[in-house]
């Protein structure tokens, strides 16, 4: 397991062990697919739409965990 994901790569992870595409997520989560695309290219998604992705996701609280911790990584990445 990668501890130094950014959120870019953690969706990109989700999304594939899931066998999720793009559409069906940004579907899922009212969004469009190039916003999915645009966080999949590492631009940083607002701290709602996270929550939509995992919820849409169905992901446990150990992958929340790192979802999160993933998502703050990047966030400092851009600071």
């Amino acid at each position: 397991m990668q501890t130094q994901q950014t959120w870019a790569q953690w969706l990109s992870d989700a999304l594939t062990h899931r066998g999720v595409d793009v559409a069906h997520l940004a579907t899922a989560i009212d969004c469009t697919p190039a916003a999915v695309h645009a966080w999949l290219g590492g631009k940083r998604p607002g701290s709602p739409s996270v929550v939509r992705v995992l919820d849409a996701l169905g992901v446990d609280d150990a992958q929340e965990s790192a979802a999160w911790r993933a998502f703050r990584r990047t966030v400092r990445e851009s600071l």
